[in-house]
């Protein structure tokens, strides 16, 4: 009963129903859900027969059921009780629904028990088979354990598939895409769907630190190493203050389209990392909603500069101008005082920035380019006789200095631009409010700019400008949420309608390339029912639809009302396109996958459709390469036809841009590019589901159940895993690995019918191979044009049989080898004993042979070995008797030697001491001679200073008279 809170399912007892109000009983109990607490009362729904279905198949607590009413009510009953009436509590075992491929009835409100109770209990990751489901909030720690506990689960299963997998997390995803990525020798990518704030930027850092830890680089490699490993992290770090916004689902939301890229040769080891870009919000440099921010990186400059006055001298700041209510661009926004967090995070970005080699001057450079473009803000216009002229010239004396370029030639690309009429260049002057749209555009060109050639040189410090087609790369695709605000207007729509694309994509490859697999392969389709979005995308992008309406209204330069007046009568039927028109304001409501939303639609909407018009851009950036800033002047200007960087997001718009004259038609070209580099590559998902609203609140179901309603919807995704047979092999390979788990007989027959090759009946083999393995057709496997179709498990099973048998076939063959070894060593040691014996005669027999030799010729020799002994007795003797005589001669000479060496030595000593003697005399006589000569001249010194002191006294006693 602790366990009880609001919805959970309890029991109690049918009394308190009358008989017109029970409903179906599980152990004659009836099943309710806590709809109120109040104190000690209760409210209770009484559950329907469906409902109780729906739980008890993936409850572990529900007892088995007696009896049950196959009707439902139509009216819902509700009963108030107390603690004491409730006779148990059912739970869900979370921890034992790691898969949801494995429930018994997807159905939605099943999932939706799951998925929230999985997220109370802190199980944050859920899979669907290979795909992974995220609900999960703040996040949190990872442990280079955590990390190693996947690398190791996968590489033990290669050799033991009976070990249960760890809990789901991403990491598993990422392993799996690497393995895939060695074993099928092809690119791979990993999508990241969901709803803005939903956490897929937390789930990109937790792939992109897998990748680098568990990665081997290349010896290849001539950078340093420790940068091609981390340096996805490092770049993510820079990129993340140039590229995410506080909005707000979320305070780091992305508001960039771009690929995190690694590079492997074959054998797996990383050789690079790379960033590409398609699409960047600039526009939110120049305009967002005041619940949201611009970009991260401008207040972290600013809190820096507020507590570094050597920074804040090098950008030209005061104190007071480091705050956002400072400037335009800002001042209007969420954020209005700046912590110490942004100054953290500033450091971080600075210390990513030296690891990746950006110099000194390079960071300066940059610095500058973001307060200057702070400052196009700052710049008014103002119109005096027809001449449009600047009004704020000591701000634009601080832009001037920043960008250090000439003043008049930047005056001029302000206020005017140059055409040539005739073959002659005439200056064409603005109108303020065309003034005023050049300077924003300006803005966010230049932001632009200086983000491309952030990333150009993260590529370049990561070595990711490999462009070997032999290579292998796993890429992230990181994205901008679904997004619905209070206040949406047309970057929303932009955005929502890229999800919708990644929506169909996600569709296209869990439901129609899994049919369209079925059908080539002559197999029935299982009927599953999904929810396709292709009537939302062709309501936005198809004739006579929202894009080309509005690219119509533009193009006549109409009004936000003529806009929905022309959608309400071309649209009029459309169930998922509605106008709503007010005097106060007008509404574009579209109903897209994740929800329901409400576009705002004024003039501005309509004028926010404009393209750049990239030969002005030219000109500005023309200007910037006269500058004397190193890091202004490398900002070359866009070359439509010539430039083919991949390193550039804005350019694959950029090129259709040159020829079209709306922001919607450039997009949907680069975003035609986008879809052809995902489909390029094999897919791997992870769906993100937000738990609530905003960030800070409560789980709320209402919110998790709209996105398993949207995500294919989920219920869908669980059915295909469920019905479909995803796993497959081709015959030969089925044959090939489990053809050994039959009998002796029937793998006979098969490996006689493969002698065959070609001719030989894979289809018929793989059927009796399957079968007497207990497998039946339909339910277990499907045989297809080339490959067998496996049901969910099937194919775990037999590689856990093959495994059991490969064990049992090393035990028979251990026990082979160990009998042949302990024979081997029976014959062994025999010939070892049988030499030994033979060592042992051998040495017998000489001894012998040795004995009787000596015995014969003792007795035949006997006499003449006596005489020649005594010969050589008296030989010996002889000789003894020269050699002391000898002896005794050298000693007599050597003594004598002796006595003459003492007396030279007698001699030499006493000459010596004859000479020290004499020297010691002179010496004594000398020092003598020296005293005497001292004590003379001490005795003269004394008289002479008796006389000096004689006559002192004398002149003493004249001096006295005199004065007397």
């Amino acid at each position: 009963l602790s366990r009880m809170n609001k919805n959970s399912i309890v029991l109690f007892q049918d009394s308190f129903l009358n008989e017109n109000s029970k409903g179906p009983t599980v152990n004659d109990y009836i099943v309710g859900r806590i709809s109120e607490l109040k104190g000690d009362k209760i409210c209770v729904e009484v559950l329907g027969a469906k409902e109780i279905d729906q739980f008890a198949s993936v409850s572990v607590h529900l007892t088995p059921r007696q009896s049950r009413d196959v009707n439902d009510n139509k009216t819902r009953k509700t009963v108030w009780l107390t603690h004491e009436d409730i006779v148990g509590v059912l739970d869900f075992n979370v921890e034992g629904c790691d898969d949801l491929a494995l429930l018994k009835n997807p159905h939605e409100s099943v999932l939706l028990e799951v998925l929230h109770r999985r997220y109370t209990a802190g199980h944050g990751f859920t899979c669907l088979r290979n795909m992974v489901i995220s609900i999960w909030k703040e996040p949190s720690s990872i442990k280079q354990e955590q990390v190693q506990n996947y690398v190791l689960w996968k590489n033990k299963t290669i050799a033991n598939p009976e070990l249960s997998p760890p809990p789901p997390h991403p990491f598993l995803v990422a392993e799996s895409t690497f393995r895939t990525m060695l074993w099928s020798q092809s690119n791979q990518n990993i999508l990241i769907l969901g709803e803005s704030g939903s956490g897929k930027t937390e789930i990109v850092r937790l792939l992109i630190h897998y990748f680098s830890e568990t990665a081997k680089v290349s010896d290849q490699v001539k950078l340093n190493s420790d940068r091609i490993r981390y340096g996805q992290q490092l770049v993510e770090r820079v990129t993340r203050s140039f590229s995410t916004a506080q909005t707000k689902a979320s305070r780091f939301s992305t508001r960039i389209a771009k690929f995190l890229g690694f590079t492997y040769n074959q054998n797996g080891d990383l050789l690079g990392t790379s960033l590409k870009t398609f699409f960047l919000e600039s526009s939110r440099i120049t305009r967002f909603h005041k619940e949201e921010s611009s970009f991260h990186i401008f207040y972290e400059l600013l809190a820096a500069c507020a507590e570094d006055s050597k920074l804040r001298e090098q950008l030209g700041l005061q104190q007071q101008d480091c705050t956002p209510n400072r400037f335009s661009y800002l001042k209007n926004g969420a954020v209005k005082l700046l912590d110490s967090s942004y100054v953290k995070e500033f450091h971080n970005l600075v210390e990513a920035m030296k690891k990746l080699g950006f110099q000194e001057e390079e960071r300066l450079g940059i610095f500058k380019s973001l307060i200057a473009i702070l400052y196009f803000g700052e710049i008014k216009f103002s119109s005096k006789d027809k001449v449009l002229q600047i009004a704020t010239i000591e701000l634009f004396e601080k832009l001037v200095n920043l960008l250090e370029v000439d003043k008049s030639a930047l005056i001029d690309a302000f206020t005017g631009s140059v055409v040539i009429i005739s073959r002659e260049r005439v200056k064409r002057e603005y109108t303020e409010v065309q003034a005023y749209q050049m300077r924003d555009s300006f803005a966010e060109l230049l932001y632009q700019r200086v983000v491309d050639c952030i990333i150009g040189c993260c590529n370049t410090a990561t070595n990711g400008n490999l462009n070997n087609p032999d290579l292998l790369s796993i890429k992230i695709f990181d994205i901008f949420g679904f997004q619905s605000t209070t206040h949406n207007g047309f970057n929303e729509l932009i955005m929502n309608y890229t999800n919708e694309k990644l929506e169909q994509l996600f569709l296209d490859a869990n439901f129609n390339m899994i049919m369209k697999e079925y059908v080539g392969e002559d197999i029935e389709k299982p009927k599953i029912d999904f929810c396709s979005n292709t009537d939302i995308i062709d309501a936005l992008d198809k004739d006579n639809c929202v894009f080309s309406t509005l690219n119509e209204i533009f193009q006549v330069s109409g009004t936000g009302q003529a806009f929905l007046t022309t959608l309400s009568q071309t649209m009029a039927t459309s169930n998922v396109i509605e106008v709503v028109q007010l005097k106060s304001n007008s509404e574009l409501n579209v109903q897209h996958t994740f929800d329901k939303v409400k576009y705002l639609v004024d003039d501005s909407f309509i004028n926010q459709n404009r393209a750049v018009s990239y030969s002005l851009a030219n000109d500005l950036f023309s200007l910037f390469s006269t500058s004397t800033l190193p890091f202004i002047k490398d900002l070359k200007p866009v070359n439509v036809e010539s430039d083919s960087s991949d390193n550039q997001s804005h350019l694959l718009s950029r090129r259709r841009s040159s020829l079209t004259s709306t922001q919607i038609m450039a997009y949907r070209s680069s975003l035609t590019l986008l879809i052809a580099a995902l489909k390029s590559a094999s897919f791997h998902f992870i769906r993100t589901i937000k738990p609530s609203r905003l960030s800070y609140e409560d789980p709320d179901r209402s919110v998790i159940l709209r996105q398993i309603r949207a995500s294919g919807p989920l219920s869908s995704l669980v059915r295909v895993s469920q019905q479909v047979f995803l796993d497959k092999l081709p015959y030969i390979e089925v044959l090939d690995r489990y053809s050994l788990l039959l009998p002796k007989a029937d793998y006979n027959f098969i490996y006689q019918a493969l002698k065959q090759k070609e001719a030989a009946p894979f289809p018929m083999l793989c059927q009796t191979l399957l079968e007497g393995l207990g497998y039946k057709k339909r339910i277990d496997y499907h045989l297809g044009n080339r490959n067998v179709f496996f049901a969910n498990g099937v194919l775990t099973l037999l590689q856990k049989f093959k495994y059991q048998r490969n064990k049992q076939i090393l035990k028979i063959q251990c026990f082979t080898r160990m009998l042949l070894r302990k024979k081997n060593t029976y014959l062994y040691t025999q010939a070892i004993y049988l030499k030994r014996v033979t060592t042992i005669q051998s040495f017998v027999r000489t001894v012998c042979e040795k004995k009787r030799l000596r015995q014969f010729r003792h007795s035949k020799k006997e006499k003449h070995e006596r005489e020649r002994i005594e010969k050589m007795r008296i030989e010996i003797q002889e000789n003894e008797k020269q050699r002391l005589e000898l002896v005794r001669a050298e000693k007599i000479r050597i003594e004598q030697l002796q006595l003459e060496q003492l007396r030279l030595e007698q001699t030499r000593l006493k000459k010596i001491q004859e000479e020290n003697e004499r020297e010691t005399l002179e010496n004594i006589q000398k020092l003598r001679i020296q005293q005497e000569e001292l004590l003379k001249k001490n005795q003269e010194e004394l008289i002479r200073q008796k006389q000096v002191e004689e006559e002192r006294l004398e002149r003493i006693k004249i001096a006295e008279i005199e004065k007397l």
